[in-house]
């Protein structure tokens, strides 16, 4: 751990200083310069040979130049050289914290910067006084569009601008993303947050700002017009359409066409969370991509909305969607050190996609491994002992529940996984097996929450072997 107020990287600087001669970098320039010329006159005929020899000289020159100028590697990797006090960059420092507090709502903060210096160190210290923050005192929204107008009204326990706190201007964009994917989650697909303005006033009260949120638009802008889902064509294996026409099959109200009847329905319909007739929605439309992503079975795939060329109001989706391969096998190698001396290991990995139709996918993998650990009985004795296990499972992209509470969970990405793994020891005291059977529910609620629940994790622990002195 760094003592508080070193400079280690500074140190680092000076111990590289000292072993850097730039007369000598002057002496390897001159050679480089002769070694060179040499070579060209030899090779003056040859006139690619001479491009390639002149690049040569131009990169080793440049080389030495950039050790020169900023010193050699081991200052320029581990060091950090000293910075010159420059009093311009430090006042634009001063003004920087200042505007930051006027961001935050000081809008009558001060900073004052003293200077000191000592030998030919220069202290800085910034002084910072706050004053009183000005908080909200109102919030009014100015909406040409009445139906925008009270959408945004009757969201207004979600807003990021409440009167009484304090005025802030992460608050102002938050309230502008809300409201930007408010809006789209309803159906204003043209909308864009760059509609959206704000007025602060801070005249009418001593250290009370009045916020409005302004979102006009011309006559002829369509922000205020709200679209629904029309045509849903889903294309499976996309790639493969140019060679060979595609059937087309509808269910659950999705087109899908694909080459072969590969995939099944049920189960890519369910992971697209909208449905003709509804309004767009942002949100329904990325939970969709990520569902399909989660099936780990396509490579490629692309939501497109389209707006259509029978009506004003209607989008038609397009999904494109690519398979990855369906086999694949990945393998590791390396060594395993433990707490003794340490020894190969290696495992090799297989991965079936959609196995039943459905996006199922079977996985399996072999290790093997040896080391070197203490003894069970004496800890100055090394023993080699030698683990080797194997796994196969497979995954549903579904919860596989008895009632129809599984579809509650629809929105959190469910799957379903049952595994059976073993696991042999072989050690000079003992041998050991263990035999595991599991059945277990994954739930991703975000990108930093996955929940995982056991419905079943059976073990069967077999010793067929123990020396006598173990026992």
């Amino acid at each position: 751990m760094p003592l508080i107020g070193s400079k280690p990287y500074f140190y680092f600087y000076i111990i590289g200083k000292s072993f850097q001669f730039k007369d000598k970098i002057e002496r390897k320039k001159e050679k480089v310069r002769t070694k060179y010329a040499k070579l060209i006159a030899k090779d003056s005929t040859n006139a690619k040979r001479t491009q390639r020899l002149l690049e040569q000289k131009e990169d080793r020159l440049n080389q030495l130049e950039l050790k020169a100028r900023e010193g050699n590697s081991f200052m320029r990797t581990f060091g950090e050289r000293p910075t010159i006090a420059d009093k311009e960059k430090l006042e634009r420092a001063g003004t920087m914290m200042h505007q930051m507090m006027k961001a935050k709502g000081y809008f009558q903060n001060k900073v004052g910067i003293d200077y000191d210096t000592i030998g030919k160190k220069l202290s800085v210290e910034y002084q910072i006084q706050e004053g009183t923050p000005h908080k909200i005192g109102s919030v009014q929204y100015l909406v040409n569009n009445k139906k925008v107008e009270s959408l945004i009204v009757a969201s207004n326990e979600q807003s990021a601008i409440m009167a009484e706190n304090r005025l802030d201007e992460s608050f102002l964009v938050q309230e502008r993303d809300r409201i930007d994917k408010l809006l789209k989650d309803n159906g204003y697909y043209d909308f864009d947050k760059q509609y959206i303005s704000f007025s602060i006033d801070t005249n009418n009260t001593p250290f009370r700002a009045d916020v409005k949120l302004i979102i006009k638009a011309d006559s002829n802008s369509t922000i205020f017009k709200r679209y629904k889902i029309g045509e849903i064509i889903c294309l499976l294996e996309y790639s493969k359409f140019g060679k060979n026409k595609p059937d087309t099959i509808v269910y659950d109200k999705v087109q899908f066409a694909q080459v072969k009847n590969k995939y099944g329905k049920k189960v890519i319909a369910g992971k697209i969370k909208f449905r003709p007739t509804e309004y767009y929605s942002l949100t329904k439309t990325i939970n969709s991509q990520l569902n399909l992503s989660n099936l780990d079975n396509f490579k490629y795939i692309d939501i497109r909305h389209s707006k259509s060329t029978s009506s004003d109001s209607v989008l038609n989706v397009i999904i494109v969607l690519n398979s990855s391969k369906k086999y694949q096998i990945t393998d590791e190698w390396g060594l395993n050190v433990s707490q003794g001396l340490p020894g190969p290991q290696g495992s090799i990995s297989f991965l079936d996609r959609n196995v039943l139709r459905g996006c199922e996918n079977i996985d399996a993998s072999i290790r093997y491994g040896i080391e070197g650990v203490a003894s069970a009985t004496d800890p100055n004795v090394i023993y080699r002992t030698a683990e080797a296990a194997a796994d196969v499972g497979i995954t549903f992209p579904q919860l596989y529940m008895p009632t129809k509470l599984r579809f509650k969970f629809n929105n959190y990405f469910p799957r379903t996984r049952f595994s059976f793994s073993f696991n042999n020891i072989v050690r000079p005291e003992y041998s050991r097996r263990n035999y595991k059977l599991a059945v277990n529910y994954t739930l991703i609620r975000n990108t930093f929450s996955r929940y995982i629940f056991s419905l079943a994790d059976l073990n069967v622990v077999q010793t067929p072997r123990t020396t006598n002195s173990f026992s």
